[in-house]
């Protein structure tokens, strides 16, 4: 492909030879042990049932070759307590991070992950818990590449004709990472006819999803969900019980992001992050406590991935003398598709109970985690879902039990084999749990959000012809500069910047010549 277009490295996607270029990837995830202490207003423990931790990047800072970044986690802790009442605690940690890399500096874009990974908590006593997990994130840095090389040699007017460029056509892309705090949703969930009304608020957990983005010029607008899940009791009948309630509702919404930086064409990726969630039981116009209020802040990621053709120099020449030069282009990344859909699972597993015990099942939680790989030439989510039941006997006294099962799905989404990455966001959706005897029968849906990346290692090898060179001061080599001028540019603001002679360049600029070719000495 012969090319003379315009390289304009002043309007952003229109860099013909430039694009993101993938600097840095790594899982950086370290092994966190803490001991937490029950406070006084809460009674003993005597079984957990289950951990739920969420996770946040709070600041961040790149620059100066270091990227820095801190954070904090949210552990819920749903428990039985000493006399056979269901409870939860909170309890906070922080993270941080710092890494050091050449070329890391304000023009890089930085997508930071978080995670936590494998959490357990055991109790110690029954006024202590100790917290074990893998804490981090995934970093992945972008920075801007161009592939133009600066010609050398000399240059006469009858030679202007001869000096071409043969390029390469690329798929890449460029990325702009955005993060927006402090989004909100508030609604006001009514109980359905059937639930009984609620005495005690137990334990709530909120889990915000993306369902799809779009963009706009200075905007993007995605819609979500939220979906929460309470665990409450009913006001104690005529001989005292109360009953254990399940609560879960879903709500939708729409948010707006703005920034100048956003245009249409892109492919974006929207994370969501809880930071702060507070539920609270409200009595309705007959006095009875049948409204949950629920007031969720929360916080947005959004990676943008602008697809593009990248232009790269394969051979510059204009008569004779060549040289070759190599330009290594490794880890240029192209967009193979987003990634949304669901899929569905049926799972039979046998619980391990004991005999006579007449358990029946109460509620059960399912974390089902999803990552992308590449077989045959389509994407592959591969992953686990881990299962926790909450039981209760015969005797009305809670117990709880857990379970793991592989999750597998391959997508149309082609990947040409090589290397592909992404992040996936799964969520179980419309969950239906039966218990016989000691069979726990599963069917519900996965939900996934994200979006599948391509890595590819290019080198391009560069054949540089060198006119024969015409010096003026022997001994001294010369270089001929592709300059492309503004169009409100002088002749005298150009020759002053580049420190040459006005008439060596007067006719070019006369005759608006772009580019034009300045020789300096």
């Amino acid at each position: 492909m012969l090319n003379m277009q315009k390289p304009d490295f002043r309007a952003g996607e229109d860099e013909n030879y430039c694009c993101a270029q993938r600097i840095y990837r790594e899982e950086r995830f370290r092994q966190e042990s803490e001991d937490y202490i029950l406070p006084d207003y809460l009674p003993d423990v005597k079984k957990t049932v289950g951990l739920y931790p969420q996770v946040i990047v709070k600041g961040r800072f790149m620059g100066s070759g270091t990227l820095e970044y801190n954070g904090e986690v949210r552990y819920k802790i749903l428990y039985i307590s000493e006399d056979d009442r269901l409870k939860s605690v909170t309890f906070f940690t922080g993270f941080e991070d710092k890494i050091g890399g050449e070329g890391f500096g304000e023009e890089c874009v930085e997508c930071i992950e978080p995670e936590v990974r494998a959490p357990v908590v055991r109790m110690i006593n029954p006024r202590k818990f100790s917290i074990s997990a893998q804490i981090g994130a995934t970093v992945t840095v972008w920075r801007r590449r161009c592939c133009l090389p600066e010609l050398y040699g000399a240059l006469t007017s009858g030679d202007e004709e001869a000096l071409v460029c043969l390029s390469n056509e690329l798929d890449a892309v460029n990325v702009l990472s955005l993060r927006e705090n402090g989004l909100t949703v508030s609604e006001d969930l009514n109980f359905d006819a059937a639930t009984p009304s609620a005495d005690e608020l137990i334990f709530f957990s909120v889990d915000p999803a993306p369902l799809d983005c779009r963009l706009y010029d200075g905007e993007a607008q995605f819609r979500g969900n939220v979906r929460v899940h309470c665990l409450m009791t009913s006001a104690p009948d005529a001989s005292g019980q109360r009953e254990t309630i399940v609560f879960e509702r879903t709500v939708f919404f729409t948010q707006s992001v703005k920034n100048k930086a956003l245009h249409e064409g892109g492919t974006a990726q929207a994370a969501l992050t809880v930071e702060n969630c507070e539920c609270r039981l409200r009595e309705d116009e007959f006095g009875q406590k049948r409204v949950l209020e629920c007031d969720l802040t929360y916080a947005c990621e959004l990676t943008v991935y602008y697809p593009k053709k990248t232009l790269t120099v394969a051979d510059a020449y204009s008569v004779v003398n060549e040289v070759d030069l190599t330009y290594d282009l490794s880890d240029l990344v192209s967009l193979a598709a987003p990634l949304k859909g669901n899929f569905s699972v049926n799972e039979n597993l046998t619980v391990d109970l004991p005999e006579g015990a007449g358990f029946a099942l109460t509620d059960v939680f399912l974390t089902p985690e999803l990552r992308v790989d590449s077989e045959d030439g389509r994407a592959v989510l591969n992953g686990t879902c881990a299962v926790t039941l909450l039981l209760r006997d015969g005797a009305g006294g809670f117990d709880m039990r857990r379970a793991s099962f592989p999750l597998r799905f391959r997508t149309d989404v082609q990947t040409d084999g090589g290397e592909i990455f992404g992040r996936i966001c799964a969520r179980a959706e419309g969950v239906r749990a039966r218990m016989d005897k000691d069979r726990l029968s599963l069917d519900f849906e996965v939900g996934y959000y994200g979006c599948v990346l391509k890595n590819k290692s290019e080198k391009t090898m560069t054949a540089l012809r060198i006119l024969p060179e015409k010096r003026t001061v022997p001994g001294r080599r010369g270089s001929i500069l592709l300059y492309y001028p503004e169009a409100s540019e002088g002749v005298f603001e150009t020759a002053k910047k580049y420190g040459v002679r006005p008439e060596s360049i007067e006719k070019q600029m006369e005759e608006k010549a772009n580019p034009i070719f300045i020789f300096r000495k």
